[in-house]
């Protein structure tokens, strides 16, 4: 089956129809370019008794009206709340919680997130956990919610130090993908966001490493990020669907993540996720070269592919190494007490020991590998 099925005859206007959920239901994909008009059609399949559109303050202020214009003939709620990793918290979630307890909610409403993944992550998790359960979909505004969070089913809040370590699976009814929303989305942050695409590039063998080679050569007008965004929610669904939790091929998605999370975590805001995975990514890349899983010819070309598309290679200077081995003890892959990494033998190649995509890490190994990428490294 193809991974998109034309529903309408409106220019890039698709359905996923092959990501089915081994979670619960078919959460279906609409995915195109000024669709937003097609919320309400979706929105109707459900019936709702309220609409609670969770986001944070700066998108809710952009795109609110939005919206409520579409979802007109509902009784819609906007509830927000302050941006930034730092507000993905219990305390947040519970604040949400109370409010939309407050603006009546039933097991019969629907719950809309409306932004990036925190928006998502704090939606979804708001939805998984209300009466043990009520309706959420997805709306991603910004890159990466549109090709890596909308995909993953993870919803979840920070804790205690570490990312996204008290969370669950659930799927949404559906998301909405428009690419439209991506105009408005900060170039830093846009970046930031393709850093995921750089991964997927990088992990899975496909002609899609090619294609992003020569694709970000150059800046990107709106009709190549369009297929930028497709061609990377294309490259992330194939491994979806064969591992929709990340127990095994999906697992490989984390790749970066264990001290990009770290990084990420520890910058306070400083650090976009996507660019601490980047980060994540370089420091993996030396830590299978040192262990010999990876030879100087893929390790250069690993290198050389991410920093054509150039984003802060530096940890931030409030950030010490200590720091850092600290807060990988509380990764969110942890198995034991010893520091997993997912590592790659070359371009496409995840590398595996039994069978197992995590390798052990030697502490001296990690230490060898962060250290270049201190600002106040000697």
């Amino acid at each position: 089956m193809e991974p998109f099925k034309i529903l309408s005859l409106e220019k890039n206007y698709f359905r996923s129809e092959s990501y089915e959920s081994s979670l619960s239901h078919s959460s279906p994909i609409y995915f195109g370019n000024q669709i937003i008009n097609h919320l309400e059609s979706h929105v109707a399949t459900l019936n709702p008794d309220l609409i609670f559109v969770i986001g944070d303050d700066k998108i809710t202020r952009l795109y609110g009206q939005t919206i409520r214009n579409v979802l007109r003939n509902y009784k819609l709620h906007i509830v927000n709340f302050e941006s930034g990793e730092s507000h993905k918290t219990l305390s947040v979630l519970e604040e949400i919680a109370n409010r939309v307890l407050e603006l009546g909610a039933s097991k019969k409403s629907l719950i809309l997130t409306l932004g990036g993944g925190i928006s998502m992550n704090l939606g979804g998790m708001l939805g998984s956990l209300l009466y043990r359960g009520i309706r959420f979909a997805h709306i991603p505004t910004n890159f990466m919610g549109q090709t890596d969070v909308v995909l993953s089913n993870k919803q979840g809040v920070n804790t205690f130090g570490g990312k996204n370590l008290l969370g669950v699976y659930s799927a949404p009814e559906f998301s909405l993908v428009d690419t439209h929303f991506l105009n408005t989305e900060p170039i830093r942050f846009r970046n930031a966001g393709i850093a995921e695409s750089l991964k997927n590039a990088l992990i899975f063998e496909s002609s899609f490493y090619d294609y992003m080679v020569n694709i970000l050569k150059n800046p990107l007008d709106e009709n190549q990020l369009h297929e930028l965004v497709r061609l990377s929610f294309e490259q992330k669904l194939e491994i979806c669907k064969r591992d929709p939790t990340e127990k095994d091929l999906g697992l490989s998605l984390e790749y970066g993540h264990t001290t990009g999370h770290a990084i990420e975590i520890l910058s306070k805001g400083g650090l976009l996720h996507g660019e601490a995975i980047y980060i994540g990514m370089m420091i993996a890349a030396d830590i299978a070269l040192e262990l010999g899983i990876m030879n100087h010819d893929e390790h250069r070309k690993h290198q050389d592919f991410l920093k054509a598309h150039p984003l802060p290679n530096k940890i931030p200077a409030s950030i010490t190494l200590d720091d850092i081995l600290e807060t990988l003890k509380k990764d969110n892959k942890k198995v034991g007490n010893e520091t997993g990494f997912i590592l790659l033998k070359k371009i496409g190649h995840l590398h595996k020991i039994g069978g197992q995509l995590q390798t052990i890490v030697p502490k001296e190994i990690i230490i060898r590998c962060i250290k270049p990428y201190l600002t106040n490294h000697d």
